[in-house]
């Protein structure tokens, strides 16, 4: 059974490949910016809240809980959380934040897609509702040239409220 689940999962993900994009808009969304501590980074949209929690250079591999990963140059891997704030169960579905449609930007503007995430949850849960403040925490990774520094997350939103939201890094 839990074979059965990585596999839709990975056929899922499969779907977000590269060169296929979800559609979304460019257009600024206005989020409320959350309380954020040294070191943190979050923002709010209706019902989530996505909280960056680490940024950091990993090398070439990046070993993960369910597979490695190996990169062309270097990895960034940003952590992050995303919550339940609504005070109801959520589908995944409606989380408006993804890695699929993520950009990484640098100091001099280069931007960098994700397209590997590490779950850093039981993949059990993967189609499950989040129940309400309940956390999903995930490592996104960026592939960058070796001395790359990270400035900025750019995601496009999608599901309910469409546009485009950064965190700065």
């Amino acid at each position: 059974m839990k074979i059965q689940k990585i596999a839709i999962a990975l056929l899922i993900i499969g779907c977000f490949a590269p060169g296929v994009k979800a559609q979304t808009t460019r257009t600024r969304v206005n989020v409320v910016p959350a309380p954020a501590t040294i070191g943190h980074r979050s923002i709010r949209a209706p019902g989530w809240e996505f909280r960056v929690t680490d940024v950091r250079s990993v090398g070439q591999i990046f070993n993960g809980q369910y597979m490695t990963y190996e990169a062309a140059d270097t990895w960034i891997a940003v952590s992050v959380t995303i919550r339940n704030t609504s005070g109801k169960r959520q589908s995944t579905e409606d989380i408006p934040f993804s890695n699929f449609v993520s950009t990484l930007v640098d100091f001099r503007g280069n931007t960098y897609n994700s397209f590997q995430r590490e779950l850093k949850y039981d993949t059990d849960r993967l189609f499950k509702p989040l129940t309400p403040g309940e956390t999903r925490s995930e490592v996104w990774l960026f592939d960058v040239p070796r001395g790359t520094q990270a400035q900025e997350l750019m995601m496009d939103l999608f599901s309910i409220q469409q546009g485009t939201v950064s965190v700065r890094l």
